[in-house]
């Protein structure tokens, strides 16, 4: 089916052979993209164009259906938008797999044997990108509250980017507050650690640990998208971790961030005491 452009004068030159979505018998005017994105989300839809299969090119859609590569542009970008494909620079974009089942589950635990603590990764399924960077910042609004430390306070900040042998990217950062460190010798030494062997020597110094995370989807940043080597339009997952001693007091704070894409975390949970039941109150 060929899409009038004959002006081709731009995304915002319209057609007006589509029928009223209310049965009215209407005829609607819809710029040339949306024409084209319509088709080409009908192949999406019938199959024509099944999961993982290449979209045609910018200079092939021009050639089969007549239309200026600013339509032909303004089209996949809808289609971007809308979920169903996925743009890889340099690459070219592809018809997004939709699956019941996601191709990647990280299992997130912690998991203490022996007195030794280890993260529920899979062994060997993350190995370092580059080499780790360490700085020292001053904690700001969010951080201080979720180490519970003065806004301002020194931070140590330990930062790793870690890849899969499939290409998939995960950056970790650690943040610990110098007040931290400053109470366990080890650490005073030797601040910058990955988390297993800084959970071993934080609870030599405040008992058995425990933790807590959060976890949420967010539209990413440009370097976020450069850092993950991921798509245009593609969300991430945010997750923070936050080590707590005994007491509750929060000693050391992680933030996790790798594509959502075809991804799902897994959690076990374990059984807590209900809250306590408020009384009634009088009348």
């Amino acid at each position: 089916m060929a899409v009038d452009d004959r002006h081709n004068a731009g995304e915002e030159q319209y057609w007006s052979a589509r029928p009223a979505a209310d049965g009215s018998g209407r005829i609607v005017s819809l710029p040339k993209y949306q024409q084209l994105a319509d088709t080409l989300r009908e192949q999406i839809e019938v199959g024509a164009l099944p999961a993982g299969a290449p979209v045609p090119s910018d200079a092939e859609l021009v050639g089969t259906y007549g239309v200026s590569q600013t339509t032909a542009r303004s089209a996949i970008r809808k289609l971007r938008d809308l979920g169903l494909l996925i743009t890889y620079h340099g690459r070219g974009s592809f018809v997004r797999r939709r699956t019941g089942r996601p191709s990647h589950t990280h299992p997130r635990a912690v998991t203490v044997a022996g007195g030794r603590h280890q993260d529920a990764s899979p062994d060997g399924e993350w190995s370092l990108v580059q080499e780790p960077s360490r700085d020292r910042i001053d904690a700001n609004a969010d951080l201080a509250l979720a180490l519970g430390v003065a806004e301002h306070a020194p931070v140590f900040v330990h930062d790793r980017l870690l890849g899969a042998r499939d290409g998939r990217r995960l950056f970790h950062r650690v943040y610990l507050p110098v007040a931290i460190t400053a109470e366990v010798p080890a650490l005073a030494v030797s601040p910058y650690r990955e988390p297993a062997d800084l959970y071993d020597t934080l609870a030599t110094a405040h008992g058995p640990l425990h933790w807590t995370e959060s976890v949420r989807a967010r539209v990413p940043t440009p370097e976020d998208l450069k850092t993950l080597r991921l798509p245009d339009a593609t969300p991430i997952v945010a997750i923070r971790r936050v080590t707590h001693a005994a007491d509750g007091r929060a000693l050391a704070v992680e933030d996790s961030q790798l594509s959502a894409e075809d991804t799902q975390l897994t959690y076990a949970l374990p059984p807590a005491a209900p809250p306590p039941r408020r009384g009634k109150r009088g009348r």
